[in-house]
Formats: C-alpha cells, sequence, structure tokens
C-alpha cells in the first residue's frame, strides 16, 4: 500500500515492531494520510493476465467494481472514519472465489474534530455565550435604568407642572373675587359717609365674593381630604326621599331668581338608605347648582329607586342647556376643568364634579355623565343599596345623653323657647365662638375643638 505515495508500514519506520502491510488486517491513518494506492494480486500463478478482480471500499463505493490486467487502486482525499477494503478474484471472470481479502482502514480525524476538541469547544462556547449573555443583561439594566430614570424624570416634570397648574389655577380663581372685594371696598373707603345707597350694593358685591372664595376653600379642603383618603363618612340609615326633597327645596328659589323650572321626581315619597348625609348633600348641591347655572330653561330630579333585584338606586339629574360632548364625558370630572359657557358670569372653580365624584366613590357609588340620553345633559349618582350602617340611631340618642356630663363643650343658649341643639365643632376658639354667638339667636349651640 502506498500512502501519499510512500509505502506504509503498520508501524514507524526504523521501529523494531516494523510490519509490511501484508501480514496485518487492520490499518490506522491519519487525517493526512488520506490518498491511498492499493495494490493486490491472487495467489494462484496460472495464467496471471486473464485473472479478473472485484473490490469495493466500504463506506466509500456504493457497490462492486470489476477490474482485469491491472490489480492497482487509488482513493484520494478520503474523509476521516472507518473503511473495509474488500477483494474477490476470477480466473476465468464467471466462477468467482468464495475467499475474500480484506482491511480494515481506519482515518483518524484531526485533533480539531476530536472529542475533546468537542468538548473544549462546547466549554469555550458555554463561557462566551456567558459574557455574552451578562453584557446583554447589563446592557439591557442600563437601558431599563434610563429608561426609568426618563420616565421618573418626566414624572417630576408632570408633578412639577401639575402644581404649578395648580397655583395658576387657584391663583386665577382667587384674583377675580379679591378684585372684586378691594374695588368695591376702596369705593366704600374713599366715599365715607356719602352715598348710601351705594355701599349697601357695594357691600353685596363684597357679600358674594366672600362667599365665592369661602367657597373655593372649603372646596380646596374637601378636595385634599378626598385624595389623601382622610373623608370620613359615617353611614346613617336615613330617608333619601326626605334629604333629596330638602335639597330640592333649598335650589328653588336660586331656579326662580334664573327662571329656570325646577322639579322632582319620585316614584316613592319614602326611602330608607344607609348613607352619610352631608356627602349627599354636597354631591346633590353640586349638581343641582350646575343644572340650574347652565340650563336653558328647566331642570329636573328624577329619584330612581329601581327594581328589588337592581343593586343601586339612582338620582338622576337633568338639564335643557347646550349638551356636553360625549367625548368630554370623563374630561369634565377632572380638577380645574371647565366649560366654554356662553352665559357671562357662570363660571365656577372647576373642583365641584371633581369633588363630588371623589366622595361618590367613598361612599362605594359612582358619578357619571350618562351619555346614553342624548336631549338633555344627565348626571347620575348611584348608590349601593345594601351599605353597613357605621353609626346607628341608638348610638346617636346616647351621644347627645353624654354631652352634658362633658366639660370639654362650651354652650350657647338661645333665648327663643323650643330651640333645636346644634353641635359645632372647631379647633380655631375664636372662631368658634363668634359663629356660636352668630347663630345663638336661633339654636342652642354646643361647641367643642375636638372633634375625636
Amino acid at each position: 500500500m502506498i500512502v501519499n505515495g510512500k509505502e506504509y508500514l503498520s508501524n514507524p519506520a526504523g521501529s523494531p515492531d516494523s510490519k509490511s502491510i501484508l501480514v496485518t488486517d487492520r490499518i490506522s491513518l491519519k487525517h493526512n494520510q488520506s490518498s491511498l494506492n492499493i495494490e493486490f494480486v491472487s495467489p494462484g500463478f496460472t495464467s496471471p493476465g486473464l485473472t479478473k478482480y472485484r473490490y469495493m471500499m466500504v463506506g466509500a463505493d456504493p457497490d462492486w467494481t470489476e477490474m482485469s490486467g491491472d490489480h492497482k487502486v487509488n482513493y484520494a482525499n478520503l474523509a476521516p472514519g472507518d473503511y473495509r477494503f474488500r477483494v474477490i478474484a476470477s480466473t476465468n471472470g464467471d466462477i468467482w472465489s468464495n475467499t475474500e481479502a480484506s482491511m480494515r482502514i481506519r482515518i483518524s480525524p484531526p485533533w480539531w474534530f476530536s472529542l475533546p476538541a468537542y468538548i473544549f469547544y462546547l466549554i469555550t462556547a458555554a463561557i462566551i455565550g456567558y459574557f455574552l449573555i451578562i453584557t446583554y443583561l447589563k446592557r439591557k439594566a442600563a437601558e431599563n435604568q434610563r429608561k426609568i430614570e426618563a420616565i421618573e424624570a418626566g414624572m417630576e416634570r408632570e408633578i412639577l407642572n401639575a402644581k404649578i397648574n395648580f397655583f395658576t389655577n387657584i391663583t386665577h380663581e382667587v384674583r377675580t373675587p379679591l378684585t372684586l372685594i378691594k374695588g368695591p371696598l376702596d369705593r366704600i373707603l374713599k366715599a365715607g359717609s356719602k352715598n348710601l345707597d351705594d355701599h349697601e350694593e357695594n357691600l353685596r358685591i363684597i357679600r358674594k365674593n366672600t362667599d365665592r372664595l369661602l367657597t373655593l376653600t372649603n372646596q380646596l379642603l374637601d378636595f385634599r381630604k378626598t385624595e389623601k383618603e382622610m373623608l370620613r363618612l359615617n353611614f346613617i340609615r336615613t330617608d333619601l326621599y326626605e334629604l333629596v326633597e330638602s335639597v330640592f327645596n333649598l335650589f328653588l328659589p336660586y331656579g326662580e331668581e334664573k327662571q329656570i323650572s325646577v322639579r322632582l321626581n319620585s316614584p316613592v315619597n319614602h326611602y330608607d338608605l344607609a348613607i352619610d348625609r352631608e356627602a349627599i348633600i354636597k354631591i346633590l348641591s353640586n349638581l343641582l347648582s350646575n343644572a340650574i347655572k347652565f340650563a336653558g330653561s328647566s331642570v329636573d330630579i328624577f329619584l330612581e329607586p329601581g327594581s328589588e333585584k337592581d343593586g343601586a338606586v339612582r338620582i338622576r339629574v337633568t338639564n335643557d342647556g347646550n349638551l356636553i360632548p360625549g367625548e368630554l364625558a370623563e374630561k369634565i370630572f377632572e380638577p380645574f376643568y371647565q366649560l366654554n359657557s356662553n352665559k357671562p358670569g357662570e363660571k365656577g372653580t372647576g373642583l365641584g364634579l371633581s369633588l363630588a365624584r371623589a366622595i361618590a366613590e367613598l361612599h362605594h357609588g359612582k358619578l357619571y355623565l350618562d351619555t346614553s340620553v342624548t336631549d338633555r345633559n344627565s348626571f347620575v349618582l348611584e348608590l349601593p343599596k345594601f351599605q353597613e350602617e357605621t353609626i346607628s340611631m341608638t348610638e346617636i340618642a346616647e351621644g347627645d345623653a353624654n354631652l352634658a356630663e362633658n366639660k370639654e363643650f362650651e354652650v350657647f343658649s338661645s333665648p327663643a323657647e323650643n330651640s333645636q341643639n346644634l353641635l359645632l365643632v372647631e379647633d380655631e376658639v375664636e372662631m368658634s365662638r363668634f359663629i356660636a354667638r352668630e347663630l345663638s339667636g336661633e339654636y342652642n349651640v354646643i361647641v367643642t375643638h375636638n372633634g375625636e
């Protein structure tokens, strides 16, 4: 056998075990010994020129190959692997020998295709992959951190802008009534004791704008309480119809002044429900005030108890003013948002609806603009029918009985007979006594400076 142009020995040349290829049936070659020249001959000496051969390199040849005369076979650039060279002879080409000569040939792969090399590659790939993943995760973390910082910076800007807008809105809301207070007051001081009729008109303007400032201040305080969840509601079983009717009666003079027809519609004249009375009054007062302020000619209040299966009772306030666009149904409940009104002077603080919704949600209810009503503006206050009472009427009666025994209370008695009792809680002593003296003409006022 000639390998790469040189005779092949089973052991390296010069070694004591050096053997010819004739005495072995198995050889091992390196990856760079892949070009073979194999010579074979039949042991019979009769008519050697007529001897025919069939050979096949198992692993390289698909089938037997027949040849005569020449008995040399060349294989070039065999791939690494295991092969078996087989050859049989025939003296006439018809009868083939049952005995074949064979030799196993193994061509080893190069070291970079060996098992240790593959293990090395795998370990190297794992290390490279690990560092790639770590690098990717670090880059991703850095990118996410930058995004978080950008979001936080954006939120800080939004908060700052919100604060600036808040104070801008408050300043704008306060400036107008202060101007309308200062102007008439300067005129009164300038005129002195003259033009008393003009003084009365100026004082009326001052009082109106003072009330407006007080309303804004109260709304800001209530809004702050709802935002911080400091506004605590006490649910007491109350006649809801009587409460709605009392608020309705309060706004009848305002409707007459504006020449607006205000109507109350209810299928019942009594409906008990566990509610916080003051919270519902604030919500209904805001809804009715807005409804009359922006109405065309009529305002309607509907008490809708619903069916027994219905889990909520609804109070609907509608008017026939300019319709609020459906896309602004949520926008109008944002703090300080105000719709453009074609009525001069009819402008509020922009806090009323936002505060009313916040109180409704604290009441476990809902306040929304019903966009399914297309011919009128329809605001709906939805209250749950099943609300657990936090204060019973028995507790209220016991509390009234204990007032007289508590030394932390001041009492301002009314000269009128059969006057009702009124509890006043105010932490400012001078303010509480001033209010108590103002109210003591009609009520027995009980004053305390601690609400606990």
